[in-house]
């Protein structure tokens, strides 16, 4: 599935948005962006409390095959160049 753009919150409620600049250029972001911040500031919903701690990061391990091992690979070193 291609994601066109994620929405990030971090767990003290900052939160960011990231996007693959090809398919939703600048100008629809932007204007997205300040429809989300509109609607933030109408309806009052400004930083809460966290209703429950966030859970620690843990570390996630990945059982792959030598063919998948060589795909990732191969992945990294091409972005390394």
């Amino acid at each position: 599935m291609l994601v066109t753009f994620q929405f990030i919150v971090g767990a003290d409620g900052v939160t960011g948005l990231t996007y693959e600049h090809s398919p939703a250029e600048g100008q629809p972001i932007a204007v997205m962006t300040d429809y989300i911040i509109n609607y933030i500031e109408q309806n009052k919903a400004g930083k809460k409390t966290p209703s429950a701690k966030p859970k620690e990061p843990r570390l996630l391990k990945f059982n792959v095959n030598s063919e998948v091992a060589g795909f990732i690979k191969t992945a990294a070193g091409n972005l390394d160049k």
